[in-house]
């Protein structure tokens, strides 16, 4: 499953983030992606191989985490076959 973390530090790269999953207990995150964007929300998707009722357990328990003083959002990312 991806579950995608919005409001990151706009200076927060690849690595921050993995060490930001792994301070709050996420020690399997496969590929993350930085999401592109306008810059006004910076986001990112990490994938873990859970099920999703697991990955939005994950999600809601870093769902309101600071970092570096921004307020973390985190859902999961869903994406259809068609």
């Amino acid at each position: 499953m991806k579950i995608t973390l919005t409001h990151i530090p706009e200076t927060a790269d690849i690595d921050a983030v993995r060490a930001f999953l792994r301070e709050h207990g996420i020690d399997d995150a496969g590929e993350i992606v930085l999401i592109e964007g306008d810059g006004s929300l910076p986001a990112v998707a990490f994938e873990l191989e859970v099920s999703a009722a697991v990955a939005e357990s994950i999600a809601a328990h870093l769902r309101g985490k600071l970092w570096d003083g921004h307020v973390i959002g985190a859902g999961l990312l869903l994406m259809s076959g068609h």
